[in-house]
């Protein structure tokens, strides 16, 4: 999945789409770095839920986050 939308509404997405992703999945997000102050707590989410293993990686200037869903 890619997520590129209002950075204030990451979170609320990546609730309602994180029970669709398979084990293995990726979630990908855009301007996590750039937009940092906007991302409420979906980065916090994102790097200590344990079911993902999460990069972020600067492409950019921007930033994109690559969240890999483990296998259970």
């Amino acid at each position: 999945m890619f997520l590129d939308a209002w950075k204030d509404d990451y979170q609320r997405f990546f609730d309602l789409l994180f029970p669709r992703l398979e084990p293995g999945g990726l979630f990908i997000a855009q301007n996590v770095v750039n937009k940092r102050s906007e991302m409420g707590g979906f980065l916090a989410t994102i790097t200590e839920h344990p079911e993902l293993f999460t990069t972020i990686r600067l492409a950019l200037g921007e930033g994109m986050s690559v969240s890999y869903r483990r296998r259970r």
